[in-house]
């Protein structure tokens, strides 16, 4: 069990899956630096991509503001371009002095080593100038043994293994990376297909071990040190949490005879983690996970589930130290929550049904709790970051 002590930081985000948009991910984070980036360390297509994407994130919030009432409402875009004067980026150097934990599909692994050196590298240099540490956990377009050797291993950019702690001044989270490929068939064919037609070495776009590992070592490890643990960041979600394992499935099913099997297991894996941690008192507040490419936000057990959107869509950093902090979520309590998703500050978190298993039978211990009455969290009207 790899613990990486931040124990001085008070600052921690989360981002869902970055699918090897470096660029896209050091320029928003550029925004809240303290030590800026120039342009010149910025590929010039990045730059228009951020111009475009600052222009439709605006738009969206705008109308997302209006949809709730917050302020009056503009009747066309033109309108929204001349009365927006109110919701410019603030330079609050809000991601120095932080942690960033990636929660996979990273896309690290399709490359050479020398590659991500040179990319990472040359990122190490901004963030240290920030005092900010990017930790990247495994998914499954990641190569398993970045992750198991740590070959990224840079001051502050680092690919972790499974099941490290990161402790940080106000709790401390459970990483476990892993996932599954669903075209997995066609990645395999394609893989061979390439490899047949390269002069280079074979071509890689499927890893055989790409799936969560339940390590129960190291959880009679992490019962034993004593560690209380705050929240767990993952690259897939346990059966019990959105989406439902029916939703996972595709026509990919038709062309992989074992697929909807495996895609049950790697979230059960996730169910293990979970009852593990339960049987040692040891309940997370939060559990964070991308891979879907779907946002959604729901209390289950009494823990926050957040399915994460990739880093496309409007700046997806998800503030973890408000749960760190406190772990008195108390059902049918109010608690704000200072910018959960600074550029979606608008969001309800509501009452689910009971937790069950596919077959429909009860989820074992989790289905002792019932839902009851949920009074949805109230978001701090905050501008967009």
């Amino acid at each position: 069990m790899k613990i990486y002590d931040f124990s001085s930081i008070e600052k921690v985000y989360v981002v869902g899956d970055i699918q090897g948009e470096f660029s896209t991910l050091m320029s928003y984070l550029n925004k809240g630096f303290r030590e800026k980036m120039s342009d010149d360390d910025i590929h010039p297509k990045e730059l228009e991509k951020r111009k475009r994407d600052e222009e439709r994130n605006r738009l969206a919030m705008e109308r997302r503001r209006c949809d709730q009432g917050i302020r009056g409402c503009p009747v066309d875009s033109f309108t929204l371009k001349a009365d927006y004067t109110d919701m410019k980026v603030k330079d609050l150097s809000f991601y120095s002095d932080a942690i960033i934990i990636s929660a996979g599909n990273n896309q690290i692994g399709f490359n050479s080593d020398s590659y991500y050196e040179k990319v990472f590298g040359k990122m190490n240099e901004i963030l240290a100038k920030n005092n900010t540490t990017l930790l990247f956990i495994r998914g499954n377009n990641d190569d398993p043994s970045f992750f198991r050797e740590e070959k990224i291993n840079f001051s502050n950019v680092k690919t972790i293994p499974d099941y490290s702690i990161i402790k940080t001044k106000y709790g401390n989270v459970l990483c476990v990376g892993g996932g599954l490929s669903v075209d997995r068939v066609w990645r395999k064919k394609q893989q061979d297909r390439l490899s047949s037609i390269s002069s280079n070495k074979k071509k890689t776009l499927y890893w055989k071990d790409e799936m969560p590992i339940f390590d129960g070592d190291k959880m009679n490890e992490l019962s034993e040190s004593g560690i209380k643990i705050s929240g767990v960041v993952s690259h897939v979600a346990p059966t019990f949490a959105f989406p439902d394992i029916a939703d996972s499935l595709d026509d990919w099913c038709s062309k992989d005879a074992d697929l909807a099997h495996d895609i049950e297991n790697e979230r059960l894996v996730m169910d293990k983690i979970y009852d593990a941690l339960r049987s040692m008192r040891n309940r997370p507040s939060f559990w964070f996970y991308g891979h879907y490419k779907l946002d959604n936000a729901e209390h289950r057990a009494n823990i926050l589930f957040r399915a994460m959107p990739p880093l496309s869509f409007s700046q997806p950093f998800y503030e973890l130290q408000q749960y760190l902090a406190s772990k008195d979520m108390k059902r049918g309590g109010k608690k704000k929550a200072n910018g959960l998703n600074r550029f979606n500050p608008i969001q309800q978190i509501m009452d689910m049904p009971d937790l069950v298993r596919m077959d429909g039978e009860p989820r074992g211990e989790l289905a002792v709790e019932p839902a009851g009455e949920w009074t949805p969290l109230e978001f701090d009207d905050i501008e967009a970051l």
